[in-house]
């Protein structure tokens, strides 16, 4: 589990490629409005899963508190890893 933010550090001696990279996912939580603080699930391969990820941006989820999401996207998680494990689930939908 992960959350949002466009908070993101500063580095010296970066090649310019993550520079753009940067600021690209910044523009992309703008563009899908994405608001900082909010969870999102990685799979072990670190894919995201749009359709998945899409259920934190609900509207009564969006304004719900910060501690209420992580508790649904702590659960999610291990929900997913139960599926993975138990063979019911493509790995790109799981969270270890």
């Amino acid at each position: 589990m992960h959350f949002a933010s466009r908070d993101l550090p500063e580095l010296e001696d970066v090649p310019s490629c993550l520079y753009e990279a940067r600021e690209s996912c910044v523009s992309w939580l703008d563009e899908a409005g994405v608001p900082d603080g909010l969870p999102y699930l990685l799979s072990p391969r670190f894919e995201y899963d749009v359709v998945l990820n899409s259920y934190f941006l609900e509207a009564n989820l969006l304004t719900a508190p910060w501690n209420s999401n992580a508790n649904r996207a702590r659960a999610l998680a291990r929900f997913c890893g139960f599926l993975h494990v138990a063979g019911g689930a493509p790995i790109s939908f799981v969270k270890r």
